[in-house]
């Protein structure tokens, strides 16, 4: 893995963008320029480049010439999208983390917005805007009503961001429910959160303007086939048993197990996991799904007592 941290600014910064990158040459210098054109300045960019094969090093390593907030890191290989996003979050610093893909666009008041909101409000975990769709060209996407999506410029139909905040209020089994039944889409991924907390710890807020623009085109993760995508994110199956789906739902499962909530609280999040349509279906080989219940509900009959 090599290095291009550029001249370090003065003192430690409050917001680090970690901005996973793979052959995003077409539209990473608008992203760049955008985060770099933001009001709030407190921050730093920390580009991680998942060894790409196109003009992306180039194009980072002249932004991180120009404006010492920009590190630049290139992988020795490619390690997966996954392991690329987690080493950003691993490798930064401050208060605020807050991931940005290579194709989207903030505007101005962007992080100002999201960061007066989270320091106004301790209890706040993450703080996102309101979503607008664009094509390649950076122009919006109709919506069509009669569908709830949006048309792109080849005719296709694209799931748009939710009408209505998620895990705004409620418990964090409430809030844990609510993350869950409305992913995908996942913009709120994108948004500014504290490196101590997520949904399970707090609230989440949506700034009401249009301060977010999600780029969708031809050449982005979403447009891949399964396998495809089981590719770009980095997991390898050794059977059959052991999708890519029922991977992403153990890491949800861990994360439960691993916080900081009463034990009630964590079977009920493990419980409505467990319901849930795509787990069941994959755990229903040989008895797992059983199996894997049983313990959870000896666990859920004591604590009812």
């Amino acid at each position: 893995m090599t290095a291009a941290p550029g001249p370090s600014s003065r003192g430690e910064p409050i917001l680090t963008i970690g901005l996973p990158v793979f052959n995003g040459a077409r539209f990473l210098a608008k992203t760049l320029g955008s985060l770099l054109d933001q009001r709030y300045r407190a921050f730093s960019i920390l580009v991680s480049d998942n060894c790409s094969t196109d003009e992306t090093p180039a194009i980072c390593r002249h932004y991180a010439s120009i404006d010492r907030r920009i590190r630049y890191v290139r992988q020795d290989r490619n390690i997966g999208a996954v392991a690329n996003y987690n080493f950003t979050f691993r490798a930064s610093e401050g208060r605020y983390f807050k991931w940005a893909a290579a194709d989207d666009v903030c505007h101005p008041d962007y992080l100002l917005a999201c960061i007066d909101a989270l320091e106004s409000d301790p209890e706040l975990v993450l703080c996102h805007s309101r979503v607008r769709l664009i094509d390649e060209f950076d122009e919006p996407l109709p919506y069509v009503a009669s569908f709830g999506r949006y048309r792109d410029r080849s005719g296709g139909l694209r799931i748009g961001p939710n009408e209505r905040p998620m895990a705004t209020d409620g418990t964090a089994v409430d809030r844990f429910k609510d993350v869950i039944r409305n992913t995908p889409p996942c913009f709120d991924v994108f948004g500014v959160f504290r490196r101590s907390a997520l949904s399970l710890q707090g609230r989440f807020h949506r700034i009401d303007r249009e301060l977010f623009f999600g780029r969708e085109h031809a050449g982005q993760s979403i447009a891949l086939s399964r396998r495809e995508q089981a590719r770009w994110i980095g997991f390898r199956s050794r059977n059959r048993l052991s999708p890519a789906s029922l991977q992403f739902r153990l890491q949800l499962a861990r994360a439960v197990i691993r916080s900081s909530l009463a034990p009630k609280a964590k079977v009920e999040c493990l419980a409505f996991l467990c319901g849930r349509s795509g787990f069941r279906r994959l755990l229903a080989p040989s008895g797992l799904r059983q199996r894997l219940l049983q313990p959870g509900q000896r666990l859920w009959r004591k604590l009812q007592l």
